[in-house]
């Protein structure tokens, strides 16, 4: 048996599996085939998802996601953040860009949150942040230039847990659709999503450490019902052949919203789902028929909350996105497969 090191890390109760592929070399037609062992809970690791850090023949950063199914994602944005820190554990700066699916992301830690005060620590969210600006790219930044034989200098800190915020080079719009009578909003984040309205009696996130996804209840909302409307949805005829991720989103002010997501690939209702939050943000700006301007929402989800920030333009198109929350190590260990 082949040993694989890993680090397995969280981000608002989305876990991921992360591995440094710049040695290890993991074959891309291996990927999906070890993806699937290692995400299941009870004969794996376990975890929403299986995150390679590779380098591409540019020196480039490149993030790697396969699902616990063995399938790509367009992006996945809990697992971008984790990644930042995977990348600043390994010797990279605080500031990196990266690329998925051909498209570059920077990722920035904000603050260090391992100090013990929490997430809601006194962390200034804007520190650092040039907010409604264009992502970066990596002109002038060594960030990308380390390779796997370059010498890191382990003595300097990194946080266990720091607050990250990932900058999407996107835009998109909401695009209003009626499913079997009902009015949702399908609304593309780097990957495909659909935002439906629940009610208060299904929706009951917020503080819920202790929520799981496998054989208990999230919470006292009815969640049987939503992981089968979620499941019915995602594989709804108007969204074949990919399918769709599905949101089940309640404002609860102008400017704050619950949101529960059930993710294609998973297959289930997750703790949080970063690109959910960013659809759900922005289907609630929508849906208020809000005006111009820029935005900051708060996103509560049963894993914790998120902030997503963005620009809507007077044609109601959405850019200048970022997302922001705490991504954090949970341990690390040796998988043999």
């Amino acid at each position: 048996m082949n040993p694989l090191s890993f680090v397995k890390m969280q981000a608002s109760g989305n876990d991921f599996v992360m591995v440094d592929n710049r040695s290890q070399r993991i074959e891309p037609d291996k990927a999906s085939e070890l993806a699937q062992a290692v995400c299941d809970r009870r004969f794996g690791v376990g975890s929403d998802g299986l995150i390679l850090l590779e380098e591409n023949e540019s020196g480039e950063l490149v993030m790697n996601f396969k699902n616990p199914d063995g399938s790509d994602a367009g992006m996945c944005g809990n697992g971008g953040r984790c990644f930042v820190l995977f990348a600043r554990r390994l010797g990279y700066s605080s500031e990196i860009t990266f690329r998925v699916h051909g498209k570059t992301y920077q990722g920035r830690m904000i603050g260090d949150l391992s100090a013990g005060s929490g997430e809601g620590s006194a962390v200034a969210t804007d520190a650092g942040s040039d907010f409604g600006s264009d992502v970066a790219t990596d002109a002038g930044s060594d960030a990308g230039n380390l390779s796997a034989d370059t010498p890191r200098d382990h003595t300097e800190a990194f946080p266990q847990k720091a607050r990250i915020s990932l900058s999407f080079p996107l835009e998109t719009v909401a695009k209003p659709l009626e499913i079997d009578g009902e009015e949702c909003l399908q609304i593309y984040t780097n990957t495909e999503h659909l935002v439906c309205w629940g009610g208060d009696s299904e929706l009951n996130a917020g503080d819920s450490k202790t929520a799981r996804t496998d054989d208990s209840e999230l919470n006292a909302g009815d969640i049987d019902h939503l992981r089968e409307k979620g499941r019915r949805l995602r594989y709804h005829k108007k969204f074949e052949p990919a399918g769709t991720n599905v949101n089940f989103v309640r404002g609860t002010g102008p400017d704050t919203l619950q949101a529960q997501t059930y993710e294609r690939g998973v297959e289930n209702l997750t703790l949080a789902c970063g690109t959910g939050a960013i659809a759900s943000a922005l289907g609630w700006h929508f849906y208020q028929d809000e005006s111009e301007g820029q935005f900051r929402y708060r996103v509560m989800t049963p894993g914790g909350e998120l902030q997503v920030r963005f620009t809507c333009r007077n044609d109601r198109r959405y850019h200048q996105i970022e997302l922001e929350g705490p991504a954090e190590t949970v341990f690390e260990g040796t998988y043999y497969h």
